[in-house]
């Protein structure tokens, strides 16, 4: 009978430690998104994160599919070793023939060597970001309160 008054009073004791929090203050946000449609989900917290008074800058490779400026934010752009045009052949070569026919366990090892050929360019993007010393002494500097990055590769990560 004990047991079972305990867990409900262990419950609204944390609810009540939590309403005793304050807002989280992250002024200054840096972005480091995985380009494509990632992009396009995190775009939108992103520009709601501007738009409510926090310094935003996003990093952005000069070639680039998705990932452009808006009012809402500063852009941070940095050089890569690839064209546009490289960029976009590789995404036609990722997507030709995605959804042709009904995938079979032949189709497993072609997808996996579309997605390879797909983020190469975003693996070879975080190293440019990386080897770039006088960008990442700048982000050094800027003191940023907080990092938001796509799981989607581990770059961001290896920024914090």
């Amino acid at each position: 009978m004990r047991t079972r008054v305990w867990f409900p009073l262990t419950g609204l004791l944390a609810w009540l430690c939590c309403l005793r929090l304050g807002p989280v203050q992250g002024e200054k946000v840096l972005v480091f998104p995985a380009d494509g449609s990632q992009w396009l989900s995190m775009k939108i917290l992103v520009k709601e994160l501007g738009r409510r008074g926090h310094e935003v800058t996003v990093l952005v490779p000069e070639s680039s599919m998705l990932i452009q400026g808006s009012d809402s934010f500063k852009t941070e752009v940095y050089k890569v070793p690839y064209t546009q045009a490289e960029l976009d052949k590789n995404f036609n070569m990722f997507k030709e023939g995605l959804f042709d026919q009904q995938p079979g366990l032949a189709d497993l090892f072609v997808n996996v060597n579309r997605l390879l050929i797909f983020t190469t360019p975003q693996v070879v993007s975080c190293e440019a970001l990386l080897d770039n010393e006088p960008l990442m002494t700048k982000l050094g500097r800027e003191g940023f309160d907080m990092m938001l990055t796509d799981p989607f590769l581990p770059c961001g990560s290896i920024l914090v």
